[in-house]
């Protein structure tokens, strides 16, 4: 009886042990593996800053993912190394799947589609974001307009427009506004992270006017201008909302019509063929 406890005890010890081993083993695995991603990317990080390629300059694709709103996107700082890598890969992962049909045309399309195919995302989402802004925007520039026409200074209008807005990149951004200004007391500075957060022509004047008015406290006739402005935008983009349902409207009228001449053709084939058997 007690060589068999012996012998239990025996493996339990031998089991514990081979299991911290295989732990140990694990940790040093992935504590190199971590080590070793962190030099590469440490490596590509000062390997990007010094590059005289400005699509690979790690500071121009740091501003690059900011102004089209990467970060609002992945709700984190958006990092230029990453990015690159992203692209990497996809890149390399559909240029395997042309390789593999065997096709060298194939393969190179798909690896340039799969590079830029990042880029084009984010395009497209900056340009939906600018077109939802829009209205953001002219709210913005009525509000300025009424609070400064008040006597209200410039800057303090600020947290109303965050109250205004609807679009939640642009609120997010008013929000850090905001408290870079009560924190740091650096309006310009604050002014210059806000631009640096969109790509929208719009944006950019509004930032030019706030910078303007801590000047020459004079932005009364350049927010009625702008107003203006972006009136006509909103008009042009109607028109354009307009032509799209028109447009989809003719699609479904035209489908509508195919699917009666179908049934038309259908019902007379059956007839016809009715017609022909009666012989």
């Amino acid at each position: 009886m007690d060589i068999v406890r012996m012998t239990e005890y025996g493996v339990q010890c031998s089991m514990a042990f081979l299991s911290l081993q295989a732990y140990f083993i694990i940790y040093c695995i992935t504590e190199r593996v971590d080590r070793i991603s962190c030099m590469t990317k440490e490596m590509l990080r000062k390997s990007m800053a010094a590059s005289r390629v400005n699509y690979f300059n790690y500071d121009r694709i740091a501003l690059y993912l900011s102004r089209h709103g990467a970060e609002f996107m992945l709700n984190a700082r958006a990092d230029p190394v990453a990015f690159i890598l992203v692209k990497t890969v996809l890149a390399a992962f559909l240029a395997v799947i042309g390789f593999m049909e065997g096709n060298v045309l194939l393969t190179v399309l798909l690896a340039v589609a799969g590079f830029f195919a990042a880029d084009l995302i984010l395009k497209v989402s900056n340009d939906s974001d600018n077109e939802r802004m829009l209205n953001d925007i002219k709210q913005i520039y009525d509000t300025l307009k009424i609070q400064t026409r008040a006597g209200v200074f410039l800057t303090e209008s600020l947290t109303e427009c965050y109250l205004t807005v609807k679009s939640r990149r642009l609120k997010s951004a008013l929000l850090e506004l905001n408290n870079q200004i009560i924190m740091k007391k650096d309006i310009e500075s604050a002014i210059d992270m806000f631009n640096i957060r969109f790509k929208n022509s719009y944006i950019d004047t509004f930032c030019i006017v706030i910078r303007q008015s801590l000047k020459s406290g004079k932005s009364i006739q350049i927010l009625e201008d702008l107003s203006t402005q972006v009136t006509d935008i909103q008009q042009a983009v109607a028109r354009k909302e307009k032509a799209r349902l028109e447009g989809k409207i003719e699609v479904l009228q035209l489908l509508v019509f195919i699917g009666v001449l179908a049934v038309c053709m259908y019902s007379l084939a059956i007839e016809l063929g009715g017609a022909l058997l009666g012989f």
